[in-house]
């Protein structure tokens, strides 16, 4: 199966928050080649980031942000290596379609891009914990998981 994430649900792998459980099983499995993760590159900056943000509002230590880091780091080398994660790089024409979709959503331009991503990735499952981009991502036609649902 492939599964493209949006980076409000792949950060949720590496915490202990409502929907964890259910990505950490999807994360899992793709590591026993049972799927194939997907997302754009986008998603990098963007989980780094938030968890630049939890240690600036001193949610975690600077010692905590450092192993998140590395954690998160680490845990894409290796689900790249065994051939379990891709990312997409979309081009210019690609990157501004369906904003029709943002427009009546009211979600970010960065998550056109993953929408867009998505539908460039022909997932199975589109994930993501914001619940704007699901609906943009249902009006694409895109089966849907919000592990915060």
């Amino acid at each position: 199966m492939i599964v493209y994430f949006d980076s409000s649900g792949f950060i949720k792998y590496f915490g202990k928050e409502k929907g964890s459980e259910e990505i950490i099983e999807i994360v899992e499995k793709s590591k026993k080649h049972d799927n194939l993760l997907m997302s754009s590159t986008l998603m990098i900056s963007e989980i780094i980031g938030g968890m630049d943000k939890w240690y600036r509002q001193k949610l975690i230590t600077k010692k905590q942000f450092e192993q998140l880091i590395k954690v998160f780091l680490d845990t894409l080398i290796e689900l790249i290596n065994k051939g379990s994660m891709k990312f997409i790089l979309l081009d210019n024409s690609q990157a501004i379609n369906n904003m029709g979709i943002l427009l009546k959503h009211h979600f970010g331009g960065c998550d056109l891009i993953h929408l867009n991503a998505a539908l460039i990735s022909d997932c199975d499952l589109f994930v993501a914990s914001d619940k704007q981009l699901c609906n943009g991502a249902k009006d694409l036609k895109l089966k849907v998981l919000n592990p915060e649902e």
